[in-house]
């Protein structure tokens, strides 16, 4: 039974991070785009000398800019924590009653997430770099 449950438990946690990685890739687009309009409309004020409503739309891409990557910062620590989750729960030993609860955990899960920032590690190896930090065994 603890094993259906936990079975369960993974395929949806699995779809959490699904649509979490799939909301990533829309915002990183989006992102991109914004970026693009930015570059051509700082060429276009350039070429107005600093007309002041062109500096104000300047100024209002900037802050939507500054309000995506932050959105995007949250998607991404969300799906770290996620994968934690996820990770720590498909591998809970029954016979021992579990590796305990990682949302609890929170300085470890922080400690692991600041480790694959600084050392750039492609979210799609996230969860094997979690598997292998969490010393978890079969």
């Amino acid at each position: 039974f603890i094993f259906i449950f936990n079975l369960k438990r993974g395929n949806q946690l699995g779809e959490e991070n699904e649509k979490i990685s799939n909301q990533l890739k829309l915002k990183e687009e989006m992102i991109s785009n914004l970026e693009e309009r930015l570059t051509s409309i700082e060429k276009v004020s350039k070429d107005l000398n600093g007309d002041n409503q062109t500096d104000s739309l300047l100024s209002k891409i900037h802050k939507l800019e500054k309000d995506q990557k932050e959105r995007e910062e949250f998607l991404t620590h969300l799906f770290f924590q996620k994968s934690c989750e996820l990770v720590r729960m498909l591998n809970t030993k029954e016979e021992n009653g579990g590796m305990g609860n990682i949302e609890s955990d929170s300085d470890l899960i922080e400690g692991l997430y600041s480790e694959v920032k600084s050392r750039n590690i492609p979210i799609v190896d996230w969860p094997w770099y979690i598997y292998g930090s969490l010393g978890v065994q079969k």
